[in-house]
């Protein structure tokens, strides 16, 4: 096989055809994330989102709370709080506070 270059455009020859005319890109290729300036590799600062991701819907001080009512007893020894109770004072769905209660486990 052989290539030839001309003006750009590079020639291939297969064992039974003519020459067929491949464009070859004057750059390298890049992905997304080069094109919007992502660097490579890990990064400068490791974090609890260091590779990124979703941001949480909850910081550490409304997880705290969560957490806290979660476990408050009554004195008869049952929850004080229910999970929807929970959630409508963090402002947040029930799923995600029970996400957040067995991410803690």
């Amino acid at each position: 096989m052989q290539w030839r270059v001309k003006s750009g455009l590079a020639c291939t020859f297969t064992r039974h055809s003519s020459p067929v005319p491949v464009a070859l890109p004057a750059q390298p290729l890049l992905t997304r994330a080069d094109r919007r300036g992502h660097p490579r590799g890990p990064p400068s600062r490791p974090g609890p989102r260091a590779t990124g991701g979703r941001k949480p819907k909850l910081n550490a001080r409304q997880s705290t709370t969560v957490r806290r009512m979660y476990e408050a007893a009554g004195p008869d020894g049952k929850r004080q709080h229910t999970v929807a109770e929970i959630a409508e004072a963090v402002g947040v769905h029930r799923t995600t506070v029970h996400d957040y209660l067995n991410k803690e486990r």
